[in-house]
């Protein structure tokens, strides 16, 4: 332990009927005193990957973000005016790529300048809020202008991909001083936020088109079913791999100013989404926890690419699904799925029965793998548990329970996916 540290002790709840102590590290130089009762399940025994974050409800951040909107929105436009509504032709191959790697169509690439300015505008405050929190560590000096040197600089002096330029800082720089300076003003707010991820993510969301992320099938997962897919986690896992890994809501730990024992010692994000990694960095770093986040293709990538894995590094599961792609789960925003309904909804996409739903909607493409384009997942149909008779929901959550249990044992799933499948043909 370094000297730094205190040990704090904490029982938590354990779903399976056990009682057991999670030992926190708390940083002795945080004055917050809170006791946090937050319960943390962590059960199982070998999955490390968990994939592309489903949504069924929005999470709750602890940093106000609507007045940050605000001024976000109102530097991009202040911003676009600068830039007399036309992406500079010098920028114009860059910015295309940009648009197509974000959702956006790149045919008509001035129509969509305020949503490229709105992600310039919120590249530089991400950096700037790390810029500051290295400032105050006293690795960097105090951010004056001109601004893009100080960026510069820090990326020469620290080991992070935060400050590494894009066509985004190519536009975001020809705003103004003063437009800029109101932007960076704010750049403390996120300095002691308990939820980082979940603050950026709202701020992604807020200067996002719907459209343009269901495009790309980004949707943000909520704290609550975030906890629940980490009840997969094993406790000792060295590494976790987070697969489209958006603003890193799946990767927080349990709290910024604790280490928590049973969390992972090292987070390897991936994205396809450029933005996505500066997000994801951003929201790991004031976490304080151990990370590396690769912009990939993640069938591209191999585990050699990855810092802290070889080919035995990483314990994967295959899911013979495709839930990791489905995109039409907004249809349960409107109303949160109680942890029942949820693993109820679980069994079912873990199912033969989804898998032979899914079958008609997807082809093959080259190198053997099968695709489903977003756009065609919208109309596949997904087992709302809500309809279903209270002991039928009931049955089939006991029997994800029961698939996880035999899973982690490595024990033969036949039987329970049989009893499963019987369930819901009965209902469909």
């Amino acid at each position: 332990m370094r000297p730094d540290q205190t040990d704090v002790e904490y029982p938590t709840d354990a779903q399976a009927a056990t009682r057991r102590h999670v030992r926190l590290r708390r940083h002795a130089d945080d004055t917050q005193r809170t006791r946090y009762r937050d319960r943390i399940y962590r059960s199982a025994e070998h999955v490390v990957a968990i994939g592309h974050g489903l949504t069924c409800g929005a999470g709750t951040a602890d940093v106000a973000t609507e007045p940050l909107c605000e001024r976000l929105t109102a530097a991009a436009t202040e911003l676009e005016a600068t830039l007399d509504g036309k992406v500079p032709e010098n920028l114009g191959e860059a910015a295309t790529e940009w648009c197509e790697l974000h959702g956006f169509n790149p045919t008509t690439l001035s129509d969509h300048l305020p949503r490229l300015a709105r992600h310039a505008v919120l590249s530089i405050f991400l950096k700037a809020v790390v810029y500051e929190r290295e400032h105050r560590a006293g690795n960097l000096p105090l951010l004056t202008t001109p601004i893009r040197e100080a960026f510069r600089e820090a990326d020469h002096k620290l080991e992070t991909a935060v400050f590494a330029e894009t066509v985004l800082d190519d536009v975001a720089f020809r705003l103004n001083d003063r437009a800029l300076q109101r932007v960076l003003d704010a750049r403390d707010r996120f300095l002691d936020a308990r939820y980082p991820a979940v603050a950026i993510g709202r701020l992604y969301e807020a200067i996002t088109s719907t459209e343009a992320r269901q495009r790309l099938g980004q949707f943000y997962t909520p704290r609550w079913l975030r906890d629940l897919m980490l009840t997969w986690v094993p406790a000792d896992a060295p590494t976790l791999l987070d697969l489209g890994v958006g603003a890193g809501s799946l990767s927080m730990p349990f709290h910024p100013r604790f280490e928590v024992s049973t969390e992972p010692d090292h987070i390897a994000g991936i994205d396809r989404n450029p933005l996505a990694r500066l997000m994801a960095t951003v929201a790991l770093i004031l976490s304080r926890q151990p990370h590396e986040v690769h912009v990939e293709d993640f069938l591209e990538l191999a585990p050699d690419d990855l810092e802290s894995a070889s080919r035995n590094g990483f314990r994967f599961i295959l899911n013979e699904t495709d839930a990791r792609h489905i995109n039409n789960f907004y249809a349960f925003d409107a109303l949160m799925l109680d942890e029942t309904e949820l693993k109820a909804l679980l069994a079912f996409l873990n199912s033969g029965v989804f898998d032979d739903v899914v079958h008609r909607y997807r082809y093959a493409r080259e190198g053997g793998f099968e695709k489903i384009e977003p756009n065609d997942l919208e109309g596949v149909p997904v087992l709302d548990p809500r309809g279903l008779p209270e002991d039928v929901v009931s049955r089939l959550a006991a029997s994800f329970d029961e698939l996880c249990e035999t899973a982690r044992r490595g024990g033969d799933d036949g039987n329970v996916f049989a009893r499963i499948e019987s369930l819901i043909r009965r209902r469909l």
